[in-house]
């Protein structure tokens, strides 16, 4: 089953995209880990769309990581079926990456008021819940901030992990932490859509190298 110079030279290079697109895939689960752990997963009640999304995102790096283990065997190995399973797969995908980046676009003017919401729920339970004053306290000397909006937040009663060498912050966490969400968010919306425009051309090669072994087995 021969395949024509052009046609190899697609082969090798859908070799090489895949092979791109399996680190790609690794390096969407740890952008998306790092989303999740410096964001969401602080905060069991913060931003629920957020939290869906990222760990689609995961899901998605999941999904590519192993998508492009098929692709390079598949293109090394000239199989019919993997190839034609591996561009249903792919396109799949592509769908599946554009639906997320979108979705991530409509949530990103929405992140403050999730922050605020949620910093201001937990400020008021701080005294009360002792999950909830452990996840502050880390936000808070990570962050260097103290309140929602202000240490005023607190009222008298300032919790210790709002000083630093005897000084308090006196900045509050809904800035720091919506800068930080946003952060992620645009890592991951730069992420998603250059993975689909490279998996787009993986496509376009898959089709022709499978074209052309289809061509070969007719002859």
């Amino acid at each position: 089953m021969a395949l024509g110079c052009g046609y190899k030279c697609l082969q090798c290079l859908l070799v090489i995209f895949n092979c791109g697109a399996f680190i790609c895939g690794l390096g969407l689960i740890v952008i998306g880990a790092l989303g999740l752990h410096s964001v969401v997963n602080h905060w069991k009640d913060i931003e629920p769309p957020l939290q869906s999304l990222i760990i689609f995102i995961i899901v998605l790096g999941c999904f590519l990581f192993v998508l492009g283990a098929l692709g390079m065997f598949g293109a090394c190995t000239k199989n019919v079926c993997l190839l034609t399973t591996y561009c249903i797969l792919l396109s799949i995908l592509i769908v599946a990456e554009i639906a997320a980046g979108i979705f991530a676009i409509v949530e990103k003017p929405k992140v403050k008021k999730h922050v605020t919401d949620a910093l201001s729920e937990f400020v008021k339970e701080y005294y009360h819940d002792e999950r909830v004053g452990k996840v502050l306290d880390e936000v808070q000397r990570k962050l260097q901030c103290c309140g929602a909006d202000s240490p005023a937040d607190y009222g008298i009663k300032q919790p210790k992990s709002c000083f630093k060498d005897g000084i308090m912050f006196t900045e509050g966490c809904v800035k720091k932490v919506s800068d930080l969400s946003k952060m992620h968010l645009n890592a991951i919306i730069i992420s998603v859509f250059l993975f689909a425009l490279v998996q787009m051309v993986c496509l376009v090669f898959a089709v022709c190298v499978l074209l052309a072994i289809k061509r070969g087995d007719d002859e």
